[in-house]
């Protein structure tokens, strides 16, 4: 028994194929760019560390400071295993949890690193903007009904407008 598709279904299947093919490429790029994002931060946190604080002293005896190795070893383990799971398994969503789970424990580390810092505090701001950049597109992609669905296809399909209004008199 053979089961024959009209021309309009196999447009159809194929499409969604198409469909689903790209938006896996699209959460594997956005993988990639954070992989690339998250050694850079590793790097900038270890550079801080260096400049903020290189050593301690204990009387005429100095001594590497425990930020530089929490900012080598610590940050290293957080950073590490997002990226190997990125390059093992890019686009899925485990994938992308951890990634956003380490983005924002990269946060509170570099906030430890810097001696808390106030314009450290300004990374959990970045950081949250490129997650919701990766979340606006999730939600976009899978169509998923509802007010988070029409929140985000909001906030990408209105266009900023940087002249002012005119005003009538």
């Amino acid at each position: 028994m053979t089961i024959s598709l009209t021309y309009d279904e196999k447009v159809a299947q194929r499409a969604s194929a198409l469909c689903e093919e790209h938006r896996h490429r699209i959460f594997a790029q956005t993988d990639h760019l954070f992989v690339g994002l998250m050694v850079f931060q590793w790097l900038a946190a270890i550079g801080a560390a260096l400049w903020l604080s290189p050593t301690t002293w204990a009387g005429q005896y100095s001594h590497i400071h425990l930020h530089v190795w929490t900012a080598v070893f610590v940050e290293g383990a957080i950073t590490l295993y997002p990226i190997m799971l990125a390059w093992q398994a890019p686009g899925k969503a485990s994938t992308r949890y951890m990634i956003a789970a380490s983005q924002m424990l990269m946060s509170a580390l570099l906030i430890d690193v810097t001696g808390g810092r106030i314009e450290t505090h300004f990374h959990i701001f970045g950081s949250l903007a490129f997650l919701a950049l990766v979340f606006v597109l999730t939600i976009t992609q899978y169509r998923v009904p509802g007010p988070k669905a029409a929140l985000a296809t909001l906030m990408v399909s209105v266009p900023v407008r940087f002249a002012p209004a005119k005003v009538r008199p």
